[in-house]
């Protein structure tokens, strides 16, 4: 009897130590489909000195940057489908449309978008939209680091800091790994989360200095970070 109770135990202890052994952590901002984060959803568990979280990104939100290219394809008539890259200055041009703005949108957006534009063309136009490819990010070190090249391209995947600083060699023994600095640029949005513009009509953006400790990352004991096109870098050099 007494092996016959413990062996109806074993279950709920396995499930006991699952539960125990289990924390919760977000799937990660998502680009062309794949995880590219795992970071814990509790923002206590946030470093307070590190860049605010990005919300989840997926295929459905993700937003349309210069560069990145999309597939739009029309129902009624095959000879307007096209493949567009994203202008730098977020315009591609559409057959019967000219040129029009598409950056900074969502695909459902662009769709949205192009079926207005369209009916004065087609009765019912029925449009799909999908990305296929997307801008390489950009990534400036200064300082210490000073092998490879000026910029790290990554096409279609997360950067990580801790990948950026391996990929040029790593932090040298002269380097304050403790005391990184790094640079971003975040657009100012309105409360409707449209980019402001500035008198002149470019985007609005603030920049902002964060101090990262790159060896508790390399611990483990702080999570990575991923970086975004135009990040800077910099390495001080160590006191000691």
């Amino acid at each position: 009897m007494k092996h016959f109770s413990l062996l109806k135990a074993l279950p709920l202890f396995a499930l006991a130590l699952s539960l125990t052994g289990c924390r919760t952590v977000v799937d990660g901002a998502t680009e062309l489909g794949q995880t590219i984060g795992v970071l814990e959803r509790d923002p206590t568990k946030w470093p307070s000195n590190y860049p605010p979280q990005e919300p989840i990104a997926t295929t459905e939100n993700y937003r349309l940057h210069p560069l990145d290219v999309i597939q739009i394809e029309f129902f009624q008539d095959i000879e307007v489908n096209s493949r567009q890259v994203i202008g730098p200055d977020g315009y591609v041009n559409m057959k019967l449309l000219d040129r029009v703005k598409l950056v900074d949108m969502t695909c459902d957006e662009v769709k949205a978008f192009l079926t207005e534009k369209y009916k004065k063309y087609y009765r019912n136009p029925q449009i799909s939209v999908h990305i296929v490819g997307y801008a390489g990010k950009n990534v400036l070190f200064h300082g210490t680091i000073s092998n490879g090249p000026a910029a790290l391209f990554m096409e279609g995947r997360v950067l990580h800091l801790s990948e950026a600083i391996a990929a040029r060699g790593g932090i040298p023994a002269r380097g304050n790994k403790n005391s990184v600095k790094l640079t971003r640029r975040f657009e100012v949005r309105d409360e409707n989360g449209v980019i402001k513009k500035n008198p002149d009509g470019t985007d609005k953006v603030r920049v902002e200095t964060f101090t990262i400790d790159v060896g508790l990352i390399e611990e483990g004991k702080a999570p990575d970070i991923p970086l975004k096109d135009g990040d800077r870098i910099f390495v001080p050099e160590s006191l000691i």
